[in-house]
């Protein structure tokens, strides 16, 4: 396994690299999301051919559910971001601030530090991968299944978010139609979601197979204490006011559970 992950390791250092280089071209660092939604797209099918001692039907299902969950989200952000270009984003702008250099190397390590991640994300396809059984596992197949499910949640909480920014007429109003009645981050709930699957597929591999288990761990901190939740939290909160301060009391943070009467 080690050589597949070192692979991946060697690939995220130069294509995080020439990301850096574009934004800050471009003075735009939100363009790391974007990469990093499509560097799944690469390094999944690339530990696929790698491992080729693996069952072939294993790597095909792993690597098309990666694809699916890689390039639908990252040309959801390529449109966004394309649509507001050159505005970046409000979490990136927060962070260059009070910095003394705001591109390097604070930005340099946070863009590395997103291909950290993207490493780690691949060890449940690489243990999974090298697994030679020729069956799916249980296992495996409820965790492909949540995965795929997860996507489905995924699309529907941004087409809704994206349906209702088209249509409101005041912009401190808050989106609290179909799943973001239940979750103030549906999309993200069903993120972490999508990786609880992919760690379930790679959990049956071998001795080591809790590895996988790292996956949806370090996503759900990634989005609860790094640049998800809550830094889109404290900018909702910046943008909305009232209207957002009001939606947290009535609205649970992530898990969608049923929401509570409005309270003045």
């Amino acid at each position: 396994m080690i050589p597949l992950v070192l692979a991946a390791a060697a690939f995220c250092a130069i294509y995080f690299t020439i990301t850096w280089v574009l934004s800050r071209h471009t003075e735009n660092a939100t363009l790391v999301d974007i990469a990093w939604s499509y560097s799944i797209a690469f390094l999944v099918p690339l530990v696929a051919i790698l491992a080729d001692s693996g069952w072939e039907p294993r790597r095909i299902a792993g690597t098309i559910i990666a694809l699916a969950w890689s390039l639908r989200l990252g040309t959801h952000l390529a449109k966004r971001t394309l649509k507001k270009h050159p505005e970046e984003d409000k979490r990136y702008t927060s962070l260059r601030e009070g910095k003394d250099s705001p591109w390097f190397p604070y930005f340099f390590l946070i863009f590395h530090f997103q291909g950290a991640l993207s490493t780690a994300l691949t060890l449940p396809f690489c243990l999974a991968f090298l697994r030679e059984e020729t069956a799916f596992s249980l296992m495996e197949i409820i965790g492909l299944s949540l995965a795929a499910i997860s996507i489905a949640g995924e699309s529907l909480a941004d087409h809704q978010l994206k349906t209702f920014l088209k249509k409101r007429t005041d912009h401190s109003e808050v989106c609290k139609r179909g799943l973001w009645r239940v979750s103030r981050h549906p999309n993200y709930f069903f993120e972490w979601l999508f990786w609880v699957g992919i760690g379930a597929f790679g959990f049956s591999a071998t001795s080591i197979g809790w590895l996988a288990l790292l996956a949806p761990i370090l996503m759900l901190w990634f989005l609860l204490k790094v640049t998800g939740i809550a830094m889109s939290e404290i900018q909702s909160l910046k943008s909305k006011g009232d209207h957002y301060r009001q939606y947290q009391k009535e609205t649970s943070p992530f898990i969608p559970w049923f929401p509570k009467s409005p309270q003045s």
